[in-house]
């Protein structure tokens, strides 16, 4: 396998090989030592700088591509998260709830998300965490184990999510994220009953 990106190699194979024939005619037909040293010189400016030219627009188009792929990312994720939101906070929001079948049209567009845009761990931790919540059945009495399990698995999904969209690891630890979502909110000013 080669050292080097694929579309760098037809421009560095042409350099090398344009460098060696310019060598070997100089090397041959040289009419002095002055001229040869010249045409050399001259041949590694021109072609240097048609070499650097491709690398530079390689990596231009690659830190795009990254740029547009994370974007895309970073715009499916908050759609993902801003669900979990509408689930979760729904009635503290004075919301409806969403129904089982919007449930599941909004599960089903996120697991055709990542299909495209979907790292692989987002993708195992997705998977799985889809899996457990088809074992429960929905109105099933769980025990306290089983609840405290499936929230732990939401906080890796949305660990995942986070590294998926770019997030570097800032050393959270279990429940930082679980925390977000379990803290009972009373308004600015009120006093609890406790």
């Amino acid at each position: 396998m080669s050292r080097f990106p694929k579309p760098l190699r037809w421009p560095i194979a042409i350099t090398v090989i344009s460098a060696a024939l310019i060598v070997a005619a100089l090397v041959y037909f040289a009419p002095s030592v002055e001229v040869t040293t010249a045409v050399i010189g001259g041949s590694v400016t021109v072609l240097g700088g048609a070499l650097l030219l491709a690398v530079g627009r390689h990596y231009d188009t690659t830190r795009e591509l990254e740029a547009h792929s994370r974007q895309r990312k970073s715009d499916e994720y908050e759609k993902f998260i801003d669900f979990w939101f509408s689930v979760l906070f729904a009635s503290k929001l004075g919301k409806r709830p969403p129904s089982p079948t919007e449930l599941q049209r909004e599960m089903n567009s996120f697991t055709r998300t990542l299909t495209i845009w979907g790292s692989d761990d987002l993708i195992r931790t997705w998977g799985a965490f889809r899996k457990k919540g088809q074992q429960m059945k929905e109105g099933e009495a769980r025990t306290r184990e089983e609840n405290l399990r499936m929230l732990k698995d939401f906080e890796d999904l949305l660990i995942a999510v986070r590294r998926g969209a770019g997030s570097p690891d800032t050393g959270l630890r279990a429940g930082d994220l679980l925390a977000l979502f379990l803290i009972d909110e009373t308004p600015s000013g009120a006093q609890s009953d406790g």
